[in-house]
């Protein structure tokens, strides 16, 4: 029973270790993603605007 028993927190421990590991990785691409939404708009900032709408382009 003791042996069972101790299978079984060994299962769990490694369940919990594997989910922390893939949460932090979650973790890690969302500020990754984040950064790289950042550093897009800021390179959106820097292009000049556009003379017209772009409707105005289009439908004229």
């Amino acid at each position: 029973m003791l042996e069972e028993t101790q299978k079984s927190l060994a299962i769990a421990n490694a369940k919990d270790d594997e989910s922390k590991k893939l949460l932090n990785q979650q973790q890690q691409l969302q500020l990754e993603s984040m950064k790289r939404v950042k550093e897009l708009e800021d390179r959106l900032k820097e292009l000049p605007a556009p003379k017209e709408s772009w409707w105005k382009r289009i439908f004229g």
